[in-house]
């Protein structure tokens, strides 16, 4: 896992680059883990506010993985539908550990699982993303 201020221009090569959202340290790691097993490049930020500065930079990002709730001024739907205006071509993948009717505002070109979840979901997730894509 990178953290965003380190990394400077894109991803060598056409590897995937993703971008993790999270406010729990732990739970962060362990998606980015995820991520990288299944062959992504990741950085990670801490909540929607900063996930939002990041998007407004040139980075390439090909993913963007994060809760739908985290604390800020920014919760619920407010973040991937943010997302979907900056960059309408991104994959989206939202999680929650609350029912799934939290998850109902999303956009509909957006994946969504439920916590816990294995790595087989998410990858089958991103696989539905990117032959839709």
């Amino acid at each position: 896992m990178n953290r965003l201020g380190d990394v400077v221009g894109e991803s060598p090569g056409k590897q995937l680059t993703a971008l993790v959202v999270y406010d729990d340290e732990e739970v962060m790691t362990a998606f980015c883990d995820m991520l990288e097993y299944l062959g992504f490049a990741t950085f990670a930020v801490n909540g929607a506010e900063a996930a939002l500065n990041v998007l407004s930079s040139e980075q390439r990002f090909d993913l963007i993985l994060t809760d739908v709730h985290m604390p800020g001024a920014m919760g619920g739907a407010a973040l991937p539908a943010a997302v979907r205006r900056l960059r309408p071509e991104m994959m989206m993948v939202v999680v929650t550990s609350h029912d799934s009717g939290s998850l109902a505002h999303l956009p509909p070109d957006t994946a969504r699982l439920s916590k816990p979840f294995m790595i087989a979901d998410l990858e089958t997730q991103i696989a539905k993303l990117r032959a839709s894509g």
